[in-house]
């Protein structure tokens, strides 16, 4: 299943589940990334850095190693 460190900038999708370190996913569910729930990447800075990700009508900033344990389809 596809990762969402691995979509593009404009990229709109669901997220399917979580993968990866458990206190990543922990944090992650706490910040309110919930299975079902809608997003879109928004930004990506250079280099390989953050990705700024819109979900339930907020934008986080993610760090590549965050956004790689989020699923989406």
């Amino acid at each position: 299943m596809p990762n969402l460190d691995g979509q593009p900038k404009g990229y709109a999708g669901e997220i399917c589940g979580f993968s990866g370190d458990p206190t990543t996913v922990t944090r992650l569910k706490e910040l309110g990334f919930l299975v079902g729930d809608h997003l879109e990447i928004t930004g990506r800075m250079s280099w390989g850095g953050v990705i700024l990700v819109a979900v339930r009508g907020a934008i986080f900033a993610l760090r590549r190693s965050e956004a790689s344990c989020i699923q989406v389809s």
